[in-house]
């Protein structure tokens, strides 16, 4: 995959907006709502 750091970063960083996912020190998981959409996409 050709993926810069930085869009990872703004990815994340938009996720984490929305309320998806949760940064912590280099960690990254999936909140309640994040599963949630998650298991509708798949």
């Amino acid at each position: 995959m050709n993926i810069t750091k930085a869009s990872v970063c703004k990815a994340v960083q938009r996720l984490n907006q929305q309320g998806l996912v949760r940064y912590e020190s280099h960690r990254i998981s999936l909140t309640q709502a994040g599963k949630e959409v998650a298991e509708e996409v798949i």
